[in-house]
């Protein structure tokens, strides 16, 4: 199978996530069932299909040349980024101590990635 060019991704995950939108706002709520409450949700799922395949497709477009040159800095920030999302929000749930639990996690998982980086540039035994 083919994959989808990075325009109909855009385009057609927008159109559908807008149809859907609508759809799913004229089941629930119906007093959205005129023109203006179809056309705002119309515009509102488009606007958020934009939001979310627009990085997809620019991803899909940038892929084949930036990607593969800096493959390994992109992967390092985004396993630290989303390190320190999900330490910062392990320290929102658990309060004062949270921060301290949160740098701990956030140094644990630099730890075993630096760990498991070893371990794959090892030669096989």
């Amino acid at each position: 199978m083919r994959s989808l060019k990075p325009f109909t991704t855009f385009l057609g995950g927008s159109v559908l996530l807008a149809v859907a939108v609508a759809t799913g706002a004229a089941v629930v709520q119906p007093d959205m069932r005129n023109p203006r409450g179809v056309a705002i949700c119309l515009v509102t799922g488009a606007m958020l299909g934009m939001l979310i395949f627009g990085p997809i497709a620019a991803g899909d477009t940038l892929r084949s040349a930036f990607v593969r040159r800096h493959f390994e800095q992109l992967e390092r920030w985004s396993a630290f980024a989303l390190a320190l999302g999900l330490g910062h929000w392990i320290g929102m749930g658990l309060g004062d101590k949270g921060i301290i639990c949160a740098v701990a996690f956030v140094f644990l998982g630099a730890c075993f990635r630096v760990y498991l980086s070893g371990v794959a540039k090892r030669p096989a035994a």
